[in-house]
């Protein structure tokens, strides 16, 4: 999670700061040899430094770019996640499909604790099952790859900053996605099942027939 990766950002901090000290109070007592290798642990330390900074803010980006979104589409149906040098041609792509039942609450509500904690669940149980079906296994591509996001929604909403139209988006028809379907409950709002949140109809569909529906309106 990204709670984790920000502890994790933090230790490699510390442990760099920690080198530093030691180095420098030791300085002189050190062999040319135990100086090599605590400047090579310094160096991988800084180096896991960039590389976890670079991921926490990727994340938090995509985070915040899907957030975006929820807040201004009420109803999201798709969203789309490829992996590769280019969204029209990628080498994975990974769709996870709403399905509302009921009336679905307008506008933007702080959600409860119980809510959250269903939604961790939910995004365990979409990791597992994308997983246990092979994603994220490492192939023969070497090229370029890059994570784009793409969320289908009507053509008549005002986009957010930072999402372009793509009208009637289709990818390769090479490319056999990885798909989840997702169903939600709402209940009133006068009702206890109102706390209902994506419950347990989730399938996993591996079938490549009519992967690249046409008239996606996608952002």
């Amino acid at each position: 999670t990204l709670q984790q990766l920000e502890t994790e950002f933090k230790n490699l901090k510390l442990e760099q700061e920690r080198i530093v000290c030691e180095s420098t109070e030791t300085e002189t007592q050190f062999k040319m040899a135990s100086q090599r290798k605590l400047i090579g642990k310094l160096r991988e330390t800084k180096r896991g430094i960039k590389k976890s900074e670079k991921l926490i803010t990727t994340i938090s980006n995509l985070l915040l770019a899907v957030q975006t979104m929820v807040y201004k589409v009420p109803e999201v149906q798709i969203v789309l996640l490829a992996l590769g040098a280019s969204p029209t041609r990628p080498q994975h792509v990974y769709e996870i499909h709403f399905a509302n039942k009921g009336s679905v609450p307008l506008g933007v509500q702080k959600p409860s604790a119980g809510k959250k904690a269903r939604a961790d669940v939910l995004s365990k149980k979409i990791i597992r099952a994308l997983i246990s079906n092979g994603a994220g296994c490492a192939g023969s591509y070497s090229g370029p790859t890059k994570l784009f996001l793409l969320i289908k929604a009507p053509a008549s909403i005002s986009l957010p900053e930072a999402f372009l139209p793509k009208r009637d988006f289709t990818y390769s028809r090479k490319v056999n996605p990885f798909r989840v379907h997702i169903t939600s409950c709402y209940g009133n709002e006068e009702d206890d099942r109102s706390n209902q949140f994506y419950q347990a109809d989730m399938t996993i569909d591996m079938d490549s027939q009519n992967a690249n529906p046409h008239s996606n309106d996608i952002i």
